[in-house]
């Protein structure tokens, strides 16, 4: 009995490293948006949404020593993309990203999260959530992850451009170390 247990949870705890995605994350942000906004329409940009996962990403990592997911964050022109987010949202153009089925976790999903997922992405949220797309972005380009990363001449080269898991952890680690807001 206590056996089966184990195999119970080892493989859900496998499953679960193995299947959190950033478009996970990405559903939960837009989740959070729409309960905190119910009232003001306030739908979350595709380039706001990109930011958060970043500063998602750098957070947990610097906290837990992991990532938060496992896509690879690109340093592109607007600052850090998750290119597997982007792809899922581009065919909305310029609109916003409403809160739709979709676009937000099912009750089975948002079980699956764990509570230091959850409070880290919720606390991002609160941190960031605060300021405009234009901001994040202009934040991001001052600071170290973006900056030795992005090369203009391989913009259009997916595999250049890379920000490392560790270069992130590093530099939230850093803020962490110095008490500051993210």
């Amino acid at each position: 009995m206590h056996n089966n247990k184990f195999i119970i949870i080892y493989n859900y705890l496998f499953l679960r490293c193995i299947l959190m995605k950033a478009i996970d994350v990405a559903k939960y942000l837009i989740t959070i948006n729409e309960q905190k906004n119910k009232d003001e329409n306030n739908s979350l940009s595709k380039l706001k949404l990109q930011k958060l996962l970043y500063y998602s990403q750098g957070y947990y990592s610097a906290l837990y020593d992991k990532p938060l997911f496992n896509e690879e964050i690109r340093a592109w022109e607007h600052g850090p993309v998750v290119k597997e987010v982007y792809d899922y949202f581009k065919n909305l153009g310029d609109n916003a990203i409403s809160a739709n089925k979709e676009n937000t976790l099912s009750e089975q999903e948002l079980a699956n999260l764990s509570l230091e997922e959850k409070e880290t992405i919720s606390e991002v949220y609160e941190l960031m959530g605060q300021y405009s797309a234009w901001k994040l972005r202009e934040k991001t380009h001052n600071e170290s992850p973006w900056l030795e990363t992005y090369d203009e001449k391989y913009k259009t080269d997916e595999q250049k451009n890379i920000i490392s898991k560790e270069k992130i952890k590093k530099y939230f680690k850093n803020y962490i170390e110095e008490d500051e807001e993210i």
